[in-house]
């Protein structure tokens, strides 16, 4: 687990922090770009959170939900949480 965390950043570990507070760990409770921004705290920025949302996706700790609207939703995966507990980060 240390090789695949010190691949990441502060930015990928608040977001991973963000969808896991939100118990956004699967579909149903997926959460919009916008719902992570506003869950930050005015921390994270559109395209910044973009961006780290894809790096995290590559990695398999975020997944692709559905749409709300028009928005794409993300959810934490298993690899995810164990990450973020395991360096116990929450």
């Amino acid at each position: 687990m240390n090789e695949v965390s010190n691949n990441f950043n502060r930015m990928d570990y608040v977001i991973l922090s963000i969808l896991l507070r939100s118990s956004a760990d699967d579909a149903i409770k997926a959460m919009t770009i916008t719902e992570i921004m506003d869950a930050s705290g005015g921390c994270l920025k559109r395209t910044t959170t973009r961006k780290f949302l894809l790096h995290l996706k590559e990695h398999n700790l975020v997944n692709v939900s559905g749409k709300v609207d028009k928005a794409m939703t993300y959810y934490i995966t298993t690899d995810g949480i164990q990450l973020i507990e395991g360096g116990k980060i929450i």
